[in-house]
């Protein structure tokens, strides 16, 4: 059944909040508008995949695969674009898409939930990669 909120003589209201709290993209320059499918089977009701995160998109399958900072290398070595939006899953998800960003400009230390590591910015030729945090003083950031 599809949502329903009330009946033809009641008036009812829903809400969700959508999106984070800070600037991820500094400039888009490119995007995969066609992007690729998720499995939304991996997820549940009220996950949010954040903007940024890490992505392995495979064009001729039209499917992307989200990879986590802490993921197996392997996965790592295979990121080939940053998601454009955030994804939010809705209850009894059928399908969630998400457009690839494959040039631009990103804070690296608030994309994603936990950041792009510096080992996957020579993959991703044509984002650059703004730094926040001390521990990264020699690729733009502003450590001391």
């Amino acid at each position: 059944m599809a949502y329903q909120n009330g009946t033809f003589n009641t008036i009812g209201s829903h809400n969700a909040e959508i999106g984070g709290n800070f600037v991820v993209w500094v400039r888009v320059e490119r995007v995969e508008h066609f992007g690729g499918n998720l499995n939304v089977a991996d997820y549940k009701e009220g996950d949010v995949i954040p903007a940024g995160s890490m992505l392995i998109f495979d064009q001729q399958a039209n499917t992307i695969e989200v990879v986590k900072a802490n993921g197996a290398a392997d996965k790592l070595a295979k990121v080939n674009g940053l998601l454009f939006n955030d994804i939010c899953i809705p209850s009894n998800p059928v399908l969630a898409t998400g457009a690839i960003v494959t040039s631009g400009k990103i804070y690296a230390d608030r994309a994603g939930a936990d950041g792009i590591p510096p080992s996957v910015e020579p993959q991703l030729p044509m984002i650059s990669f703004m730094r926040e945090g001390k521990e990264y003083p020699t690729s733009g950031g502003t450590g001391e």
